[in-house]
């Protein structure tokens, strides 16, 4: 029995997946993760959720899912403090700070830090976009990306600073803010030198230089360098209609 699950160990070090599914032909290492993969086939979902009733195939997913309910996010980021409900959010967000990208791309030199980032940037290849935005039309490839895209319209900010009054509308975001409480300052601007904490300010930023306003109202056509100008503007939009009404 020893030798057994020596044998099964040591192939998380030679990446060796000798046992096949017979439905799909993907590998694995140990016979009890084909056991837990075959139920992706068959549908099997025994782990009910006593709070909200929804159900998983596996135990693991219904205990990472509780924490929905308990707010529990016990994976803390050793490098900005972010806190995460399962430890494979936690290894994908590490990912941020050491800029490993493991999922490559086969069509174009992009690499992401998540398998799901890539199946989402795949798409622009195939030019599937299967949710639409009910408000301005805007289609994009996941339902998740759908969702925080309606935060521009809704003005919804759900992740909060622990450290300061701040709100943002996604997670990534958040995480970029916290490093401004550390100082941390490590992508620089090529044209002027200006320093910032994050990749996405520091292209918002770039666009002072090259003029590029890639934001544009659907209703009069003007255009903006960032997400928050259009939102804003917007506003003045739907005030205009009160008024009017």
């Amino acid at each position: 029995m020893r030798k057994k699950i020596l044998q099964i160990h040591m192939r998380t070090h030679t990446g060796e997946k000798p046992i096949i599914c017979s439905v799909c032909g993907k590998g694995f290492a140990d016979p009890r993760g084909l056991v837990a993969h075959n139920k992706t086939h068959t549908g099997e979902k025994n782990y009910e959720c006593v709070t909200c009733k929804k159900r998983f195939a596996h135990s693991f997913a219904l205990t990472a899912h509780k924490r929905i309910h308990t707010g529990e996010k016990p994976y803390i980021c050793s490098i900005c403090g972010a806190a995460f409900a399962t430890s494979s959010y936690l290894t994908i967000h590490t990912r941020t700070h050491t800029q490993e990208r493991p999922y490559k791309c086969e069509s174009c030199p992009k690499a992401f830090v998540s398998k799901c980032a890539l199946v989402a940037h795949n798409m622009t290849h195939t030019g599937e976009k299967r949710f639409q935005c009910g408000v301005c039309g805007k289609r994009t490839g996941r339902a998740a990306d759908l969702a925080i895209h309606m935060r521009s319209h809704t003005g919804e900010r759900p992740y909060s600073c622990d450290q300061c009054s701040k709100k943002y509308h996604t997670s990534s975001n958040l995480s970029a803010h916290k490093r401004t409480h550390l100082g941390i300052k490590d992508h620089i601007c090529s044209i002027c030198g200006k320093a910032f904490g994050d990749s996405r300010t520091l292209k918002c930023h770039t666009r002072t230089h090259t003029g590029e306003k890639p934001y544009i109202c659907h209703i009069c056509g003007r255009r903006y360098t960032q997400s928050g100008q259009l939102a804003a503007h917007r506003k003045t939009h739907r005030s205009s209609a009160e008024n009017a009404g």
